[in-house]
């Protein structure tokens, strides 16, 4: 069983391309952040060889890293309705002491 926590989020609220298994998120929260080569990238769709480019191309082109980085920001908050998330919150708390 694999478990996927909250990291994935952190990482795309802060702006930083994910190089993972997208099948990891398929149907669970996470899964509208994924893009492969927009938001993130999918290691199952690439080869070792393709990989290692792709990691030394984020490593190394300052403005491809920076263009998948705000890609990954901007779709976290289009995602993410904090203000949806605080209601939910704010009525769990009630729920419970009241």
């Amino acid at each position: 069983m694999t478990r996927v926590g909250h990291v994935i989020h952190n990482a795309f609220a802060v702006g930083r391309p994910v190089v993972g298994r997208a099948a990891y998120y398929k149907g669970k929260l996470a899964e509208p952040l994924w893009e492969h080569g927009v938001t993130s990238f999918d290691i199952d769709r690439l080869s070792d060889d393709e990989l290692a480019t792709l990691l030394r191309r984020l490593r190394d082109d300052d403005e491809y890293h920076q263009q998948i980085s705000e890609a990954a920001t901007a779709r976290f908050h289009s995602v993410v309705d904090w203000d949806s998330e605080a209601q939910a919150v704010r009525e769990l708390i009630e729920g419970a002491v009241g």
